[in-house]
């Protein structure tokens, strides 16, 4: 499924529409201009399915379903996690305080904790000596097994 943003007429560029699947819904500049990028959306999408797909399971019991797909946003939760760090997803820092709580709710490892670990020391050394969030240091000069768990 694409999800583009594009104008409705070729004069009317002010006007955009969100597309999905051939469904077109309107969105004010405002808020057109409140996300970095539409494809944050997916991101927000990933967010929100997750809590959903727990509570799912909560009310009604395990799913050996959902389970998976669970496993799979979960795996997205921390590529968000990661990609957030480096650009937030929205322009306003309120929203994206908010976005930074719902990911520590989700993943339990705190945003604020994360940021000078990743940004600050990881880029900073890049996998050197020095570098305390290097895989490296678990198997060889490549990412092993280890290293992830």
């Amino acid at each position: 499924m694409r999800a583009e943003c594009r104008p409705e007429t070729a004069t009317d560029s002010a006007s955009a529409r969100f597309v999905v699947g051939g469904t077109s819904v309107p969105i004010s500049p405002s808020r057109a201009t409140t996300l970095r990028s539409l494809r944050d959306l997916q991101s927000l999408a990933y967010l929100a399915a997750v809590p959903a797909v727990m509570a799912w399971q909560w009310l009604h019991g395990f799913s050996w379903l959902l389970y998976p797909m669970l496993m799979f946003l979960m795996i997205g939760v921390g590529v968000i996690h990661h990609n957030h760090a480096h650009l937030p997803i929205f322009r306003q820092r309120t929203l994206n305080r908010l976005t930074d709580l719902l990911i520590t709710l989700l993943q339990g490892h705190p945003t604020f904790v994360f940021l000078p670990a990743h940004v600050g020391n990881h880029h900073r050394h890049r996998h050197g000596e020095h570098d305390i969030a290097r895989t490296y240091r678990f198997g060889g000069d490549s990412n092993s097994m280890r290293g992830w768990l």
